[in-house]
This record gives C-alpha cells, sequence and structure tokens, in this order.
C-alpha cells in the first residue's frame, strides 16, 4: 500500500504535468487554447442564440491574437482605447466571429 506524500515545491518541478511541458512544448498548448476557443464559440453561436462575438484582445498580445485568428476570428483592425477594471485604460483590436 502506497502511503500518499505531501508535494514539496522542489518536487514540483518533476511533475508529470512538467515533464509533458518539456516533451511537447509550447506548440501543444497553442493548439489546446485555438481548439478550446473555437468549440466554446461553436458552442455559444450554435446553442445560445447568439449572432455575433467579440474578443477585445490588447495590441501588444501577439499570442492571443493569434489564437482568435486560428479560431476563426477576424480582426476589425479597430484600435481603441478600453477601460479595464484596474480603472487603467489600454489599446485593444476587436476581433470577430458572427454565426
Amino acid at each position: 500500500m502506497q502511503v500518499a506524500r505531501p508535494v514539496r515545491r522542489a518536487d514540483r518541478r518533476n511533475s508529470p504535468i512538467e515533464r509533458s511541458k518539456e516533451r511537447s512544448g509550447p506548440t501543444l498548448h497553442k493548439r489546446i487554447a485555438t481548439r478550446a476557443l473555437r468549440l466554446l464559440s461553436d458552442w455559444v453561436l450554435n446553442s445560445c442564440g447568439f449572432v455575433r462575438l467579440e474578443l477585445l484582445i490588447e495590441v501588444e498580445n501577439e499570442k492571443s491574437k493569434a489564437t482568435a485568428a486560428n479560431a476563426g476570428y477576424r480582426s476589425n483592425y479597430e484600435v481603441k482605447k478600453e477601460a479595464w477594471n484596474d480603472g487603467a485604460s489600454r489599446d485593444v483590436v476587436i476581433y470577430t466571429r458572427t454565426a
């Protein structure tokens, strides 16, 4: 019988999740994010009665823009200031997807 032992911080670096990240690299995680966004968007557009979805993505966030484009969203190239919860305003690009 195995006895569970607490995981120490040093052990987390050798966890199965961390080892899988090393083997798979960032490509797998990028594909997972794209697939998750695509599936969620499909569900919302087909089941919830929405006809248009918008993503507000900060101008500097290239990875999120690529994920949105790969999930079927199109950029409007509309850059505008958007107020966030922390009170700051940031430049965002609007990505849209329609049913």
